[in-house]
């Protein structure tokens, strides 16, 4: 059995074995904690949601930035509290 240098998300063994394929990414098992889990990393919202709130990239830009839909970013941001809003930060044009 070859084991991978990847490591379990849950536990954090290195005894893991690839099981496969599952919409696009790579599926693993844990012989330690018995766990299945993806290959990819979750996303950080909070990174990702004041990378936005800057004000200086658009949905698209930020969503390409961390390889995540611009649907997905509107849900994320749909969750952030009014008083996050990037709205009063701009300056209002004269």
């Amino acid at each position: 059995m070859e084991y991978h240098r990847k490591k379990c998300q849950k536990c954090g063994s290195h005894a893991v074995i690839r099981k496969g394929v599952k919409r696009g990414a790579s599926y693993w098992y844990c012989k330690s904690c018995q766990c299945y889990f993806s290959g990819r990393e979750k996303p950080n919202k909070a990174a990702i949601v004041e990378f936005y709130l800057q004000g200086r990239h658009t949905l698209l830009e930020t969503a390409q930035e961390y390889g995540i839909s611009v649907s997905t970013l509107q849900r994320y941001l749909k969750n952030v509290p009014q008083s996050q809003d990037v709205s009063y930060r701009i300056p209002p044009l004269l």
